[in-house]
């Protein structure tokens, strides 16, 4: 079946070997390699795909990048998805907790609600691109994916606003941490009552980082004999 949808890879995706297992289906993809803003693949300005090879993913995790990933994914106009290659041998030593993956997986599918899709190899990866080219294909053609490309979804109220504000000015925290914490306490008395291992609990904030937020928060400034306050003057 021709259906030559538009599909955008991101220059870094060139030497992925994606683009050679594709070359099979040339005559379902006008494909055009540029740089994306988000996302590796862009299906038909519709879908956006994430490739991630298991090692990189789990380092992604550690770093905190790949909830900034995610986060702009989802403040984008397209409907994202993300396809997770490799085996798991590949990550059998990475000292990474079980918890901490799963964590990550929820809040990724779970609060986000971005589909996370496995893959076995880079040519499993292709035929997943196909698949959804060949049923994205089918649905603009029956009139199924009017709505498929969406806008934010994520809209903060004022008291929310507010809270971001607040929270972006503790240490290593930026907006999609603060999100994170957003997601993770229902208001700032909670955040600021924590503990550490219930700060180190949440995506993309380690042990080092939940350490230096919670001594911020409870070490005292200084010893009180040191604090001078003057009286205003009237």
């Amino acid at each position: 079946m021709a259906t030559n949808l538009s599909l955008k890879v991101d220059h870094r995706e060139k030497t992925s070997g994606i683009l050679e297992a594709l070359s099979a289906y040339e005559d379902q993809f006008h494909v055009e390699t540029l740089q994306l803003k988000t996302g590796d693949y862009l299906l038909n300005n519709q879908i956006l795909i994430e490739r991630k090879r298991l090692p990189d993913f789990i380092e992604s995790i550690k770093t905190g990048r790949l909830f900034q990933q995610a986060y702009r994914m989802v403040h984008s106009r397209y409907h994202p998805f993300m396809i997770l290659e490799g085996d798991k041998k590949e990550v059998r030593n990475s000292q990474m907790k079980r918890e901490a993956i799963q964590g990550t997986l929820i809040h990724l599918t779970v609060f986000l609600g971005i589909p996370i899709i496995r893959s076995a190899s880079i040519k499993e990866t292709a035929q997943l691109i196909r698949f959804t080219a060949l049923q994205l294909y089918e649905g603009n053609r029956h009139g199924m994916h009017d709505t498929i490309v969406k806008y934010p979804r994520f809209r903060l109220n004022k008291k929310q606003k507010a809270a971001l504000r607040i929270l972006g000015n503790l240490p290593g925290i930026g907006p999609e941490r603060g999100m994170a914490i957003l997601s993770a306490f229902s208001n700032l008395k909670d955040v600021f009552n924590a503990s550490q291992d219930q700060l180190e609990s949440i995506n993309g904030i380690g042990p080092k980082l939940a350490e230096s937020i919670h001594g911020l928060i409870n070490e005292p400034f200084a010893d009180q004999d040191t604090i001078t306050i003057k009286p205003n003057k009237r």
